[in-house]
């Protein structure tokens, strides 16, 4: 009789799938879109449903999810990474007889627009003037070396690195590791005038032409990679603006520190005898070497973890995924990105939700990452317990990257978009009518608009909310 029950039983869900199936089947085929580009996986427990779910697919930003998943569970939601204030050699007669040095610790936030941060350097002149300084022989010297120089992936596109969007994480940050750029505009195809920069960045060449557009678009690139001190921009900005934004990576964000904490020291009266430099060029001359011993004034602790985790995912912020990519590495093996990528894959292993995932960076900005449905909803499982991961997801209907979007599913769909040319993703938890709440990914990757991808993601979402 137990036999006969279970067997009932099996069919029914095994009808109830095939039905689900089929209903995503008319959907894909109504928007045009292929079966073999799409992958879903939903699960809750023992109950779980798929297609293509052990299939690879870009991610995206999707990645993000995986890499702040794993911060918190090494670092924990408090942690607070750090930067040391120090000085080199002797204090005699309000002389410094050496180099004021910052030395990072990774951390991401340091006068960063998320955290309402951008005057620390108030604070940080405060601390220089109480330790009696009016001179220095020397300079101010920035050691970003708590990673490796290398700080943007070698897998991120050459058209990707200028733009703010491919600022990279390094040992010392400043700014999100941006600059902007505010342009005016007449009518189209004029060309745009800037209008002023912010921070000043007048190491910087900045050389090409934007054309205003009717578009009402940000469609100005922004090329050069780290360490090079020029920037091209091309593209076009809408017209007839008064005040048009655009924003780009610093090229060294150290060396940025270094200048402009040097000149706002000059500015509240104390001169120095040698031009700001970083740790990475200050070895290559002798500098460094001269005057390496060194002792701490003050140390400044950035924003815990779990904040820097909420604005990761709820803004998609490319740096702090960086960040805590770099971090993890950090902390188990070496801080570059071969051992990385080499970690997290371990990790996932040693998690049992490996299936054949490819991870390039910790932002999902790398067109090479890849990754199953599978993998990405039996990790949101194990993270399903821990508060401060299911909270910095976006709410739709409500915050993030979903705000305006999912009216069907308003209050209902926690999940971090993913999107490029040819890529669609959402990845999260699902509040469904059966009172379950599963883990989901589902992805699109083909050469179809964004506007198609959305609209069958969300009817199918809506399917599944139902359903499941």
């Amino acid at each position: 009789m137990k036999h006969l029950l279970s067997l009932f039983f099996t069919l029914l869900l095994l009808q109830g799938i095939s039905q689900d199936v089929e209903k995503i089947s008319k959907i894909l085929k109504k928007n045009g879109i292929s079966e073999k580009d799409f992958g879903l996986s939903v699960r809750s427990g023992e109950a779980n449903f798929g297609i293509n779910e052990r299939k690879s697919f870009a991610p995206a930003s999707n990645l993000k999810l995986i890499t702040t998943g794993l911060a918190l569970q090494e670092f924990g939601a408090n942690h607070r990474f750090k930067t040391s204030l120090q000085y080199s050699g002797s204090i005699r007669d309000s002389v410094l007889y050496g180099n004021i040095i910052v030395i990072g610790g990774g951390d991401p936030t340091t006068g960063s627009k998320y955290f309402d941060n951008r005057g620390f350097l108030k604070t940080w002149i405060q601390e220089v003037q109480k330790i009696g300084v009016k001179r220095v022989e020397g300079a101010v010297l920035c050691d970003a070396s708590y990673f490796d120089y290398n700080y943007v992936p070698d897998s991120w596109e050459e058209n990707d690195v200028g733009n703010y969007f491919g600022a990279g994480s390094a040992g010392l940050n400043v700014y999100d590791n941006l600059f902007e750029i505010y342009f005016k505009t007449g009518k189209e195809g004029s060309p745009a005038d800037i209008d002023s920069f912010w921070p000043k960045i007048d190491y910087i060449k900045i050389f090409g032409e934007v054309l205003a557009a009717k578009s009402n678009s940000d469609n100005c690139y922004i090329y050069g990679g780290p360490y090079v001190y020029q920037r091209k921009l091309t593209g076009s900005i809408p017209e007839d603006r008064f005040s048009f934004l655009v924003k780009g990576s610093l090229p060294d964000p150290a060396f940025h520190l270094a200048t402009e904490f040097q000149r706002e020291l000059a500015l509240a009266g104390i001169r120095f005898t040698q031009a700001a430099q970083t740790k990475r060029v200050a070895e290559l001359s002798g500098l460094w070497g001269e005057k390496a011993e060194s002792r701490e004034f003050k140390s400044f602790e950035g924003a815990a973890l779990s904040e820097i985790v909420r604005w990761t995912n709820m803004k998609s912020v490319n740096l702090f995924a960086e960040n805590l990519f770099l971090h993890l590495a950090k902390k188990n093996a070496t801080p570059d990105y071969p051992a990385a990528r080499k970690w997290m894959q371990n990790k996932l292993t040693e998690f049992e939700v490996q299936d054949t995932a490819i991870i390039l960076d910790g932002s999902g900005l790398s067109r090479g990452n890849r990754m199953t449905p599978f993998t990405m909803t039996s990790f949101l499982e194990l993270m399903n317990a821990e508060e401060s991961f299911k909270k910095s997801l976006p709410l739709a209907g409500v915050s993030g990257s979903i705000q305006n979007s999912f009216s069907s599913l308003n209050g209902l769909m926690w999940a971090k978009s993913g999107s490029y040319t040819g890529v669609r993703a959402y990845s999260g938890y699902l509040k469904c009518e059966s009172a379950k709440e599963p883990s989901f990914m589902i992805v699109i990757n083909g050469d179809y608009s964004h506007g198609t991808m959305k609209t069958a993601i969300e009817q199918i979402l809506s399917e599944v909310q139902k359903e499941f």
